[in-house]
Protein backbone atom coordinates (compact mmCIF):
# COMPACT_ATOMS: atom_id res chain seq x y z
CA UNK A 1 0.00 0.00 0.00
CA UNK A 2 1.32 3.28 -0.94
CA UNK A 3 1.43 6.32 1.36
CA UNK A 4 -0.23 9.30 0.28
CA UNK A 5 3.41 11.13 0.09
CA UNK A 6 4.53 7.95 -2.11
CA UNK A 7 1.13 8.97 -4.66
CA UNK A 8 1.30 12.54 -4.62
CA UNK A 9 6.05 11.99 -5.75
CA UNK A 10 4.48 9.58 -8.19
CA UNK A 11 2.13 11.85 -9.84
CA UNK A 12 4.23 14.98 -9.88
CA UNK A 13 7.21 13.05 -11.75
CA UNK A 14 4.28 11.88 -13.87
CA UNK A 15 2.94 14.67 -14.73
CA UNK A 16 6.13 16.88 -14.59
CA UNK A 17 7.01 16.08 -18.71
CA UNK A 18 3.76 16.78 -19.79
CA UNK A 19 3.57 20.26 -18.23
CA UNK A 20 7.15 21.63 -19.45
CA UNK A 21 5.79 24.64 -21.39
CA UNK A 22 4.26 25.29 -18.10
CA UNK A 23 7.36 25.91 -16.09
CA UNK A 24 8.17 29.63 -14.92
CA UNK A 25 11.86 30.43 -14.21
CA UNK A 26 12.24 31.72 -10.64
CA UNK A 27 15.01 33.84 -9.51
CA UNK A 28 17.82 32.18 -7.20
CA UNK A 29 20.39 33.69 -5.19
CA UNK A 30 23.19 32.70 -6.76
CA UNK A 31 22.03 33.69 -10.05
CA UNK A 32 20.97 30.71 -11.66
CA UNK A 33 17.49 30.32 -12.41
CA UNK A 34 15.81 27.41 -10.46
CA UNK A 35 12.14 25.61 -12.15
CA UNK A 36 9.19 25.73 -10.48
CA UNK A 37 6.07 24.14 -11.59
CA UNK A 38 2.73 25.96 -10.53
CA UNK A 39 1.01 24.09 -7.73
CA UNK A 40 3.66 21.16 -7.59
CA UNK A 41 6.55 20.87 -6.01
CA UNK A 42 6.74 24.53 -4.34
CA UNK A 43 6.16 23.80 -0.42
CA UNK A 44 6.36 26.38 2.24
CA UNK A 45 10.31 25.83 2.46
CA UNK A 46 10.80 26.50 -1.30
CA UNK A 47 8.65 29.38 -1.24
CA UNK A 48 10.22 31.02 2.38
CA UNK A 49 13.68 30.36 0.60
CA UNK A 50 12.78 31.83 -2.59
CA UNK A 51 11.31 35.33 -0.84
CA UNK A 52 14.06 35.57 1.28
CA UNK A 53 16.90 34.55 -1.23
CA UNK A 54 18.74 38.32 -0.76
CA UNK A 55 19.82 36.81 2.87
CA UNK A 56 20.84 33.62 1.93
CA UNK A 57 23.00 34.82 -0.41
CA UNK A 58 24.59 37.27 2.52
CA UNK A 59 25.08 34.72 5.02
CA UNK A 60 26.61 32.46 2.32
CA UNK A 61 29.13 35.00 1.46
CA UNK A 62 29.69 35.54 5.34
CA UNK A 63 30.50 31.66 5.46
CA UNK A 64 32.57 32.14 2.64
CA UNK A 65 34.60 34.94 3.97
CA UNK A 66 34.98 33.17 7.79
CA UNK A 67 35.98 29.88 5.93
CA UNK A 68 38.92 31.52 4.36
CA UNK A 69 39.73 33.50 7.40
CA UNK A 70 39.88 30.23 9.33
CA UNK A 71 42.07 28.36 6.59
CA UNK A 72 44.53 30.88 7.26
CA UNK A 73 44.75 31.03 10.57
CA UNK A 74 44.83 27.01 10.48
CA UNK A 75 47.58 27.12 8.20
CA UNK A 76 49.51 29.22 11.22
CA UNK A 77 49.13 26.97 13.80
CA UNK A 78 51.91 24.50 14.02
CA UNK A 79 51.46 20.84 13.87
CA UNK A 80 47.86 21.64 12.52
CA UNK A 81 47.13 20.54 8.44
CA UNK A 82 43.50 22.03 7.40
CA UNK A 83 41.66 20.31 4.21
CA UNK A 84 40.63 22.12 1.54
CA UNK A 85 36.65 22.97 2.01
CA UNK A 86 33.83 24.26 0.34
CA UNK A 87 31.80 23.51 2.80
CA UNK A 88 30.85 25.30 6.21
CA UNK A 89 32.64 22.39 7.50
CA UNK A 90 36.81 22.19 7.64
CA UNK A 91 39.04 18.84 8.47
CA UNK A 92 41.66 18.97 10.34
CA UNK A 93 44.39 17.00 11.33
CA UNK A 94 46.47 17.69 14.51
CA UNK A 95 49.32 16.11 16.38
CA UNK A 96 47.16 14.93 19.28
CA UNK A 97 42.99 14.65 17.95
CA UNK A 98 42.24 13.04 21.67
CA UNK A 99 43.94 15.68 23.45
CA UNK A 100 42.75 18.49 20.93
CA UNK A 101 39.39 17.79 21.22
CA UNK A 102 39.29 17.13 25.39
CA UNK A 103 41.18 20.25 25.32
CA UNK A 104 38.60 22.52 23.47
CA UNK A 105 35.84 21.16 24.97
CA UNK A 106 37.02 21.99 28.54
CA UNK A 107 37.04 25.43 27.12
CA UNK A 108 33.52 25.10 25.71
CA UNK A 109 34.09 24.58 22.39
CA UNK A 110 32.33 21.77 20.94
CA UNK A 111 34.06 20.40 18.14
CA UNK A 112 33.23 16.64 15.78
CA UNK A 113 36.04 14.05 16.98
CA UNK A 114 35.78 11.81 13.95
CA UNK A 115 39.71 9.88 14.15
CA UNK A 116 37.37 6.78 14.75
CA UNK A 117 35.38 6.73 11.99
CA UNK A 118 38.15 5.49 9.65
CA UNK A 119 41.91 4.80 9.91
CA UNK A 120 42.78 7.83 7.31
CA UNK A 121 41.13 10.25 9.99
CA UNK A 122 43.68 9.61 12.52
CA UNK A 123 44.42 12.35 14.88
CA UNK A 124 41.62 14.54 12.94
CA UNK A 125 38.75 17.04 13.86
CA UNK A 126 35.91 18.80 11.95
CA UNK A 127 35.63 22.42 12.80
CA UNK A 128 32.53 24.20 11.97
CA UNK A 129 32.55 27.85 10.36
CA UNK A 130 30.57 30.23 12.61
CA UNK A 131 29.99 33.92 12.95
CA UNK A 132 33.66 35.69 13.27
CA UNK A 133 32.91 35.45 17.52
CA UNK A 134 32.83 31.90 17.32
CA UNK A 135 35.63 31.19 15.07
CA UNK A 136 37.84 33.29 17.21
CA UNK A 137 36.89 31.18 20.13
CA UNK A 138 37.39 28.23 18.19
CA UNK A 139 41.13 28.88 17.31
CA UNK A 140 41.69 30.33 20.48
CA UNK A 141 40.47 26.85 22.03
CA UNK A 142 42.61 24.71 19.28
CA UNK A 143 45.61 26.60 19.54
CA UNK A 144 45.84 26.07 23.49
CA UNK A 145 44.82 22.56 23.11
CA UNK A 146 47.68 21.60 20.77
Amino acid sequence: MHSLMEWRALFEMAVLPLATPLLMTAPHGDGHPVLLLPGFMADEATLFALQHADEYARQAALLRAERQRLQAALARLPGVRAFPSEANMILVRVPDGARAFEGMKARGVLVKHIAGLHPLLAHCLRLTVGSPEENDAMIQALEASL
